[in-house]
Order: C-alpha cells, then structure tokens, then sequence
C-alpha cells in the first residue's frame, strides 16, 4: 500500500527507559533484535509494522531524511 508507515526508529540516550515509557504508553514489549554491538530493540506493531529504538545521538539532530534518490537504491 502506497504512503504506509512500515518503521520507526528512535534514537534515544536511555533505552531502558525509552522502552519502559512506550510500553507504559501503548503497551509495547520491545525484544533485542540480536544484532550484535548495538542495542537495538524491537516491537511488531502489526504483521507488517514496527517500531524501534536504540543507543544514539540521532535525537540531538532531528529525524534523518533521504533525498529521492536514496529511496530508491
């Protein structure tokens, strides 16, 4: 479906923290992902939605953004 939010990710300082306040929230139970040297977490909001936060510093810039050209490699 054209226009569907598929994933979201936040970059956050504490993910234990992150992880409690949108499972207190919306009632998500975020798993580790099993990727190796990042602390990555993961809910499946649906069969084909997710959501996702991880140690970074990403929340001092802002959302990233892809130019067009990105999106479609």
């Amino acid at each position: 479906m054209a226009g569907k939010l598929v994933h979201v990710e936040f970059p956050v300082q504490d993910p234990d923290a992150a992880t409690n306040f949108y499972g207190g929230v919306f009632g998500w139970q975020f798993q580790d992902s099993g990727m190796p040297d990042i602390d990555y977490r993961m809910f499946q909001t649906s069969e084909d939605q997710g959501v996702a936060v991880y140690k970074g510093d990403g929340a001092k810039r802002g959302p990233r953004r892809r130019s067009p050209r990105q999106r479609q490699a």
